[in-house]
């Protein structure tokens, strides 16, 4: 061998051995530091009478808060530091609902007999969904936690709580913004992204992003929790929330569910991005980063920050007393919708008189149009049931006076929301409708009733319907946990075959046709179960559930069609290149049919 390719191999050898390093201190990392606890805490004793904790969200731990330190210092000597300290998120797998239960249990174990008439939490990043976490985790609102007694008396430290200062908080979860961060700074995100996924770190952090149940839960429980306190006259604490105008991971939308006690104040920061907003020596913003920062720990102060930035515009509307989900399926951009909605107002407005439809919503936001491949990708179908939790938060803070929130879904719309009842403990809904559902047969709509996440659930089953009947059928047969053929065979747990429908004539959107609209709105409307006798039919045809049972045939059929039309390709004149082209050619056709 040449002197070239002695050195290519030495290279080669020492970037492998680089890349071995990376993984495994990734691996080692991930799990430490890992002994009895997940938070640490510092405590600055001043002899005063009121508590400051901070709470870090990102790799330099407490020490971003080193000029917040000394902010508080100058103005509050004798106030105690709480400085608290978790596994940093760029590598841990630290479970986030723990370090907020610990949070929580530090916090009560420090006030717990003191002399503090005050508590306030200053949070950057991530730091604030930690923290407003552990705080509703005080107040007993822990529904998402399987050994919750809700019986159980709130913690002390939560009614000492004067307010939350949050500095660039994520309180929507993590969701980086294209448009405001720099090329190089997206991609190592995207790489570091990808690296994770790969090695399994960094679960911590990927538990924070945008729709992630912790998340998800966090924000349902923050805007149940505000509602049923300010209910029955309870203390609800102040939120400050300190964002840079040139932030590059939290918006201005980012605040709704955090904005429902009313007492949000919103104060944006010039100049600033999302880790500068701790940063108060820059000669440039910090003289206005540092001044802002004292006025939102002044007690005397937020009178004049009410003044200075008025509330945000919430978006509220009190007069909603009904809201339905309307969700569409795959190769579909939900058309029907319209006319179902249309159905809906009308039928609304005969039962309620004049103004009726302004007391009901129906909610048609669409995740796009989704085609076959994605629809058989499991991270592409998570990612439309992080989109809808989304939504549910959402309209949980715009119509605070709703009492029912239903649901009517079609084919991939029964998936997104059987998913999300699992993976969302606080998602709760009155009355489903599925229609061509691609939910399995054994769902377990049992433990969804009895945990109060659903009061009856609907399934329109077609006769026809051989969309289901085969794909999702033949899934099921292979042991899929998330797909199946409830659509076409029903559901087998007594809940779901309850109110069950059995069999509505035509293929797979027979269930949307308007000729089953009645029925749904009945069921919606007038809470009843109604049924057309000229319309369903008792049986399905004996070459549908032929077709249903031989579905591995079919399959098997469909694979071997595709495997030997592209081996004789692969071996005509034309060879690799004209398999090449098909090979794209199906892959095209997968994503937008």
């Amino acid at each position: 061998m040449g002197t070239f390719a002695w050195a290519a191999l030495a290279l080669a050898l020492v970037l492998v051995l680089v890349g071995l390093s990376v993984v495994l201190y990734a691996k080692l990392s991930a799990g430490y530091p890992r002994k009895t606890r997940l938070v640490r805490v510092d405590l600055e004793r001043g002899g005063g009478k009121e508590l400051f904790v901070m709470v870090h969200g990102c790799a330099f731990g407490s020490r971003i808060f080193d000029d917040a330190r000394k902010v508080i210092r100058a103005t509050r000597a004798d106030a105690d530091l709480m400085l608290v300290d978790f596994p940093p998120p760029t590598s841990s797998n630290a479970d986030p609902f723990e370090i907020a239960v610990e949070l929580s249990d530090a916090i009560n174990t420090q006030v717990v007999g003191s002399h503090y008439a005050s508590v306030t939490l200053v949070c950057h990043c991530m730091g604030a969904l930690v923290a407003r976490k552990a705080f509703v985790y005080g107040c007993n609102q822990a529904d998402d936690d399987p050994l919750w007694n809700s019986e159980a008396a709130e913690k002390d430290w939560v009614k000492r709580v004067d307010r939350f200062v949050l500095m660039a908080g994520t309180n929507r979860g993590f969701y980086p913004a294209p448009e405001k961060m720099g090329r190089i700074k997206l991609l190592y995100l995207k790489l570091g992204k990808v690296f994770n996924r790969l090695t399994g770190t960094a679960r911590l952090f990927r538990s924070c992003e945008r729709g992630q149940p912790f998340v998800a839960n966090l924000r349902v429980q923050w805007i149940r929790t505000a509602r049923e306190r300010k209910a029955k006259g309870r203390h609800w604490p102040s939120v400050v929330q300190l964002l840079g105008t040139v932030d590059e991971v939290v918006g201005y939308e980012d605040h709704r569910d955090v904005t429902v006690s009313q007492d949000f104040i919103f104060v944006p920061v010039r100049g600033t991005d999302h880790a500068s907003i701790l940063d108060f020596r820059d000669p440039a913003y910090g003289g206005e980063r540092e001044m802002k920062f004292r006025k939102a720990i002044e007690p005397g102060e937020l009178h004049e920050l009410r003044e200075t930035y008025p509330p945000m515009p919430v978006g509220q509307d009190p007069d909603v007393e009904q809201v339905i989900f309307v969700l569409h399926g795959i190769r579909d951009i939900g058309e029907w919708i319209d006319e179902l909605e249309v159905s809906l107002k009308e039928a609304y407005t005969r039962a309620n008189g004049f103004g009726g439809p302004a007391r009901i919503k129906i909610i048609k936001s669409s995740y796009g149009y989704f085609a076959m491949l994605p629809f058989l990708l499991y991270a592409d179908r998570q990612r439309n049931v992080r989109w809808f939790m989304d939504e549910y938060t959402e309209v949980l803070a715009r119509y605070p006076n709703a009492k029912k929130i239903d649901f009517v879904g079609h084919s991939n719309g029964t998936y997104v929301l059987a998913s999300a009842l699992q993976r969302y403990r606080t998602l709760r809904v009155d009355h489903v409708a599925f229609a061509g559902s691609v939910v399995p047969r054994d769902y377990d709509w049992r433990s969804r009733i009895d945990d109060g996440q659903v009061k009856a659930v609907r399934n329109y089953v077609g006769s026809i319907d051989v969309v289901v009947g085969i794909f999702p059928c033949f899934l099921e047969l292979c042991g899929s946990r998330e797909l199946g053929s409830a659509g076409f065979n029903g559901f087998t747990q007594q809940e779901g075959k309850d109110l069950e429908v059995k069999f509505i004539p035509g293929n797979h959107w027979c269930g949307i046709d308007p000729r089953n609209y009645s029925s749904i709105i009945d069921f919606l409307l007038r809470r009843v179960t109604t049924l057309d006798p000229g319309y369903y039919i008792k049986s399905q045809p004996t070459w549908a559930v032929l077709l249903s049972r031989l579905c591995w045939l079919v399959w098997i059929m469909i694979v071997l069609g595709v495997l030997v039309l592209g081996w004789w390709l692969g071996t005509g004149p034309w060879g690799w290149a004209a398999l090449a082209v098909y090979i794209g050619l199906l892959l095209v056709i997968l994503r937008t049919v």
